[in-house]
C-alpha cells in the first residue's frame, strides 16, 4: 500500500480542511511529523486509520474523539484517503456518525456512519463490504495493520515485551494460523467427546443389566429370552382353545338376541303401513301438484311480474307529469333572462372607454412611484456611506493594536523557547531519576530474596542434617537384622554364607527393627530432594547477588531518596509546562499576521465601496424630476385606478354570468323535451305489457280443475318438502312390504334357546380368559423388553469397541498437537516459532546495525515442563558476551530493538505472503530516547528502507531528527484549532 493523497475536514483539532499529497515526495520519500505536544501530529496517522478500518492508531482514541471541537456545527466531519496498490489507484471517503443543524426549524439531527471506496469504474458503500474489500486489497486487518505499517504511540513496543501467549494471538492473525488452532481445539473436542461416550455407554450396559437380577452379561440375559419364548407360545395355544369355546357360546346368545329384535320390528312396519294408508288422500294431492308444478309456477311468476309492471307504470306516469311542470318552468325562466341579458351587453360596450382611462392614470402613476423608490435608493446609499466611514475608522484602530500585540509576542517567543529547553532538560532528569528508583528498588528487592533465600538455605540444610542422621540410622538397623537373620541360620562344622567360617565364635543377634529396604530408598530419596533443593538454593543466591552486584556497579546505585528528587523534579516540570501552555495561548502570531492582512483587505474594499456608493446616489439625485405636487397626487390617482379596475371587472363578470345562465337555460329546456318524449314511449309499452300478462293468467285458470290454483300456489313454496315426502312415500312402501314378508318368515322358522345358561358358561370363560391374557401379556412384555435390551446391548458394546480405538489414536494425537506432552508446546506455536525466529533473523540486520554490533536478538528456547513459551526473546550483549531478558534494556535500546522487530516482522509478512505489498512504514515514538550516535544509526537504519522505495513517516520533537529530514510536516495550534503545513521536496 502506498498513500497517494489524504485530506481531512473537522478531524480532531483541525476545523478545517487539510491536505497532503505524498505524490509530491521526490528526492527523498522519508518525512518528519513535527509541532507542540497535543498539536495534533498522531491525528494524521489517526486519518488514515479511520479512513481504512473505520478507527483510530492507538487503542486509547475512540470514535467520539474524531469530531473537532473547533469546526462549526454545519462542517461535516470527513476523511478522504487516496492510495494504490500493485499499479491500481483507490480512493476511501469515510464520515463517522454524528450531529448536523436540522434543515427545518431548530435542534440537532443524527446522521448515520458512511463510507465509499472508489476503484476503477466499480464503487462500494456498505460498511461491511468496504471492511472485506480493504483487507483483501491490503491483505491486512486492522491489527497486523498497526503491527507492520502504523506504529502508533503506546503500542509500538507490545511486539518486543508481550509474553508467548501474547505474540501467538497477534501472529496468529498476521500469519493466518487461526486454522491450526481450530484443529487442536476440535481434537481436543473430539478426544473429550469419544471419552465421554465410552463411559456413557458403559454406563447403559450396566444400567440395563441392573435391571435383571443375578444376569450379569449379555450371554446370561440371551438364555433367559430364549426361556420366555417358550413360554409365551404354550400360554398362545390355551388362549386360543378357550376363545374357541367363548364365541360358539357368544353366536347362540346372538341368534335369541337377533329373534327378539326381528318381532319388535315387524311390529313398528305393521305401524307405518297403517299411517301409509291413513294419510293416502294428503299423497294424492302431492301426486296431483307434483303433476301440474310447471304451470303453477308460471302462474306465480306471471302474478309477480303483474304487480311489478302495474306499479313501474304508475311511477313513469308520474314522472312525465312532474317532469311536463318543470319543463313549463324553464321556458318562462328562459324569457326572463332573454330580456336582462340584452340589458347587460349594452353596458358591456362600454367597458372600452373605461380601459383607455384605466391605462393614463396608470402610466402618470408609475412616474411617482419611479421616482420614490429612486429617493429611497439615495437614502440607503447615504445610510452605508455613513456605516463604512465608521467601520474604515474603527479597522484602523484594530491594525493600530494588533501591530503593538505583534511586538510584545517576539518577547513571549523568546521566553517560551526558554522554557521548551528547561523542559526538555526536566523530562531527561525526571527520566533518569525514574530509572536510577526502579534499579534501586530492584536491588532492594534481590536483597531481600537474598535474606529470605539464605534463611531458607540454612532450614535446608538443618532438614539435611536430621534426615541424613536418619538414613544411617535406618541403614544400621536394616544390616543389624539382617545378620541376626544370617547368624541364626549357622550350624557348627558348616561354611558360614558371608566368610565361608567354619567356626562361628561369637554370632550376633537377631535385631527386631521392622525397618526395610523400602523404608531406605524412600528416606534416601528424601535426603536426595533436599540436596537438590541445597543446590538450587545455592545457584539461585549465586546469580542474586552478582546480578546485585552488576547494577549496582553499571548503574551507580546510592542511597539517596529517589522518590524525593523524582517528586521535586515532577513539580518543577508540571510548573514549567503550566507556564508554556500559558504562554502557547499568547504566541498565535500567525493569527494576528493573518488579521492584519485581513483587516488592511477590508479597508480597501470599504474605500472601494464607499466611492462607488456616492457616484450612485449622485447619478439618481439628478433623475428626480417630478414637484411636490405631483407627488401628493398619487393618493387620488391610485384611488381612481381602484375605482376603474373594480367597475370594468365586475361589467365583465357580470355579462360572462349572464351568457353563462342563459345558455344554460336553453340546454336544460332542451333536455326536458327529449325526456318528455321517451316517458310517452314507456308508458305506451308498458300498458301492452300488462294486457299480455292478464290474457296468460285466465288461460291457466281455465287448465286447472281438481284442486284450486291459489291453495296450489300456496304450496309453492313448500315444494322441496312435498317432493321429498312424496318420494318417501312410494319409497317406504315397497321396502316395508317387502321387510314384512321376510320377517314373518324367519320367525316361523325359530327354535328357542335357554339364554341364562349360556350366559353363566360365558362369564366363566371370560374369567379364565382374563386371567390368562394377563399372565401371556406379562411374558410378552418381558420377552419384548429382553428382545430390545440384548439388541440394545450387543449395538452399544460393538461401538464402544469402535470408540476404544479411535479414541486412542484421537487423544494421542490431540495430546501432541494441544502440547500436552514433555516439551509443552502446541502444534500451532511450534508453527508460529518457525515465523518468530525468521523475525528475529531478519531484524537482527536492523538491530545490529543500529546498535554498532553490540546487540542482537536471541530466540528464547522453551524450558521442559513449562507452559505459555516457544515466542520468547533473549538479548544478547556482544560487549559482554551474556545473555539476558529483552526486557532489561534501557528505553532508547528497547525503542531500537521494537523498531527493529517491526521493519523484521514487516519483511517476513511480505516475504511469506506474496500477495501483500507494504510500500510504507509510519512511526510514532521513542526517538526521543536516542543519544545522537544511536539516532544517527537509526536514521541510516530507516534511509535503507527508504532506498528500497518505501515511505517513511516519522512524528518526532527530535530537533536532529527534524534536521535530517528535508521532507517535513509541521503542525501549528491556536486557539481556533491547529493547521499543518506541508514543505516536500
Amino acid at each position: 500500500m502506498r498513500p497517494l493523497n489524504i485530506k481531512f475536514t473537522a478531524f480532531g483539532p483541525y476545523p478545517k480542511t487539510q491536505t497532503i499529497d505524498f505524490t509530491e515526495l521526490q528526492n527523498s520519500n522519508m518525512f518528519v511529523i513535527s509541532g507542540p505536544t497535543g498539536s495534533g501530529k498522531t491525528t494524521i496517522f489517526d486519518a488514515i486509520s479511520f479512513a481504512l478500518y473505520g478507527s483510530a492508531s492507538g487503542s486509547d482514541r475512540t470514535l467520539d474523539m474524531f469530531r473537532s471541537d473547533f469546526a462549526p456545527v454545519e462542517t461535516m466531519t470527513q476523511v478522504e484517503f487516496e492510495f494504490a496498490v500493485k499499479n491500481q489507484k483507490y480512493k476511501i471517503t469515510r464520515c463517522p456518525a454524528g450531529e448536523r443543524p436540522k434543515l427545518r426549524g431548530v435542534g440537532m439531527r443524527k446522521i448515520d456512519a458512511s463510507v465509499k471506496l472508489e476503484f476503477g469504474d466499480q464503487v462500494i458503500t456498505a460498511q461491511i463490504e468496504v471492511a472485506n474489500k480493504i483487507e483483501e486489497v491490503l491483505g491486512l486487518t486492522k491489527e497486523q495493520f498497526k503491527q507492520i505499517v502504523l506504529l502508533p504511540q503506546g503500542e509500538f513496543k507490545k511486539l518486543l515485551m508481550s509474553d508467548s501467549r501474547s505474540k501467538e494471538v497477534i501472529f496468529r492473525k498476521i500469519f493466518d494460523t487461526g486454522h491450526i488452532q481450530k484443529i487442536q481445539e476440535q481434537l481436543r473436542t473430539d478426544s473429550s467427546e469419544l471419552k465421554r461416550k465410552i463411559e456413557d455407554s458403559e454406563l447403559q450396559i450396566n444400567t440395563i443389566l441392573d435391571a435383571y437380577p443375578n444376569i450379569a452379561n449379555t450371554a446370561q440375559l440371551s438364555r433367559l429370552h430364549k426361556n420366555t419364548k417358550v413360554n409365551v407360545g404354550e400360554i398362545e395355544e390355551h388362549l386360543q382353545t378357550l376363545n374357541l369355546k367363548l364365541q360358539t357360546n357368544l353366536e347362540l346368545i346372538a341368534k335369541a338376541q337377533q329373534h327378539t329384535k326381528d318381532q319388535a320390528e315387524l311390529q313398528e312396519i305393521q305401524l307405518k303401513l297403517d299411517a301409509y294408508q291413513k294419510n293416502q288422500a294428503i299423497y294424492n294431492k302431492y301426486n296431483y301438484f307434483i303433476e301440474h308444478l310447471p304451470v303453477i309456477s308460471n302462474y306465480q311468476r306471471i302474478h309477480v311480474d303483474l304487480s311489478r309492471a302495474t306499479d313501474k307504470l304508475n311511477q313513469t306516469i308520474f314522472q312525465q307529469e312532474q317532469l311536463q311542470q318543470t319543463q313549463d318552468q324553464t321556458i318562462g325562466e328562459l324569457t326572463k333572462l332573454r330580456d336582462a341579458h340584452t340589458e347587460i351587453t349594452a353596458q358591456y360596450e362600454q367597458v372600452s372607454d373605461l380601459q383607455e382611462q384605466l391605462d393614463d392614470y396608470q402610466t402618470h402613476l408609475k412616474l411617482i412611484t419611479d421616482h420614490v423608490e429612486m429617493q429611497t435608493s439615495i437614502d440607503n446609499y447615504q445610510a452605508l456611506i455613513s456605516k463604512l466611514t465608521t467601520q474604515i475608522d474603527e479597522l484602523e484602530l484594530q491594525k493600530t493594536t494588533i501591530t503593538t500585540k505583534l511586538e510584545q509576542i517576539e518577547i513571549l517567543e523568546q521566553q517560551f523557547e526558554q522554557n521548551n529547553l528547561a523542559i526538555s532538560s526536566a523530562k531527561d532528569e525526571l527520566a533518569h531519576l525514574t530509572k536510577q528508583q526502579q534499579i534501586q528498588i530492584q536491588i532492594e528487592q534481590l536483597n531481600n530474596e537474598i535474606i529470605n533465600n539464605s534463611q531458607e538455605l540454612q532450614t535446608l540444610n538443618s532438614a539435611h542434617h536430621l534426615e541424613s542422621a536418619t538414613l544411617s540410622e535406618y541403614r544400621a538397623a536394616y544390616i543389624a537384622t539382617q545378620s541376626g537373620l544370617l547368624a541364626a541360620k549357622l550350624e557348627p562344622g558348616k561354611p558360614c554364607s558371608v566368610c565361608g567360617s567354619l567356626e562361628h565364635p561369637n554370632p550376633a543377634t537377631i535385631n527386631t527393627s521392622d525397618i526395610t529396604d523400602t523404608d531406605i530408598a524412600k528416606q534416601e530419596q528424601i535426603v536426595d530432594k533436599l540436596n537438590n533443593k541445597i543446590n538450587q538454593m545455592m545457584a539461585k543466591l549465586e546469580v542474586d547477588k552478582a546480578l546485585t552486584n552488576q547494577l549496582t556497579e553499571e548503574h551507580q546505585i546510592t542511597d539517596l531518596d529517589y522518590q524525593e528528587l523524582i517528586d521535586k523534579q515532577t513539580t518543577n516540570l508540571k510548573e514549567l509546562e503550566a507556564i508554556n501552555l500559558k504562554l502557547s495561548t499568547q504566541l498565535d502570531k500567525q493569527s494576528l499576521q493573518n488579521k492584519l492582512t485581513e483587516i488592511a483587505a477590508v479597508i480597501v474594499t470599504n474605500n472601494q465601496d464607499l466611492v462607488k456608493y456616492q457616484y450612485a446616489a449622485d447619478d439618481l439625485r439628478a433623475k428626480l424630476t417630478l414637484s411636490s405636487e405631483q407627488l401628493a397626487a398619487k393618493p387620488k390617482i391610485e384611488t381612481e385606478i381602484d375605482k376603474l379596475q373594480q367597475g370594468i371587472k365586475q361589467t365583465i363578470s357580470t355579462y360572462e354570468q349572464s351568457a353563462k345562465n342563459l345558455q344554460a337555460c336553453e340546454n336544460q329546456a332542451l333536455i326536458n323535451t327529449k325526456e318528455l318524449g321517451f316517458l310517452m314511449l314507456n308508458i305506451q309499452s308498458e300498458q301492452q305489457s300488462i294486457q299480455a300478462m292478464n290474457d296468460s293468467l285466465v288461460d291457466i285458470e281455465k287448465s286447472i280443475d281438481t284442486y284450486s290454483l291459489a291453495e296450489l300456489t300456496e304450496m309453492l313454496s313448500n315444494q322441496a318438502y312435498i317432493k321429498a315426502e312424496y318420494n318417501n312415500y312410494l319409497t317406504d312402501t315397497v321396502l316395508l312390504t317387502g321387510r314384512q314378508t321376510t320377517l314373518e318368515q324367519i320367525i316361523s322358522e325359530y327354535q328357542p334357546i335357554d339364554v341364562d345358561l349360556l350366559n353363566q358358561t360365558i362369564t366363566k370363560l371370560n374369567d379364565r380368559i382374563d386371567a390368562t391374557t394377563q399372565i401371556h401379556e406379562q411374558f410378552v412384555a418381558d420377552r419384548y423388553r429382553q428382545k430390545t435390551d440384548l439388541d440394545t446391548l450387543k449395538a452399544i458394546e460393538n461401538k464402544v469397541g469402535k470408540l476404544i480405538d479411535t479414541y486412542q489414536l484421537i487423544a494421542d494425537i490431540s495430546d501432541v498437537a494441544n502440547g500436552k506432552t514433555t516439551s509443552k508446546i502446541s502444534f500451532e506455536r511450534y508453527m508460529l516459532a518457525i515465523y518468530f525466529k525468521q523475525i528475529i533473523s531478519r531484524a537482527n540486520i536492523y538491530f545490529k546495525a543500529m546498535t554498532n554490533n553490540r546487540f542482537e536478538l536471541e530466540y528464547k528456547s522453551p524450558h521442559r515442563g513449562r507452559g505459555a513459551q516457544g515466542l520468547d526473546l533473549n538479548i544478547v550483549d556482544n560487549y559482554t558476551t551474556k545473555v539476558r531478558d529483552v526486557k532489561s534494556l534501557s528505553g532508547g535500546e528497547t525503542f531500537k530493538a521494537a523498531l527493529a522487530m517491526a521493519l523484521g516482522l514487516s519483511d517476513i509478512v511480505q516475504m511469506n505472503s506474496g500477495g501483500i505489498q507494504i510500500d510504507t512504514i509510519f512511526i510514532d515514538e521513542g526517538f526521543g530516547s536516542l543519544d545522537i550516535d544511536s539516532l544517527n544509526s537509526a536514521i541510516d537504519t530507516l534511509i535503507s528502507i527508504e532506498s528500497e522505495g518505501r515511505i517513511v513517516g516519522i512524528i518526532s520533537h527530535v530537533e536532529e531528527l527534524k534536521n535530517q529530514v528535508s521532507n517535513k510536516i509541521e503542525v501549528t495550534t491556536g486557539p481556533e484549532g491547529s493547521s499543518l503545513a506541508v514543505h516536500f521536496n
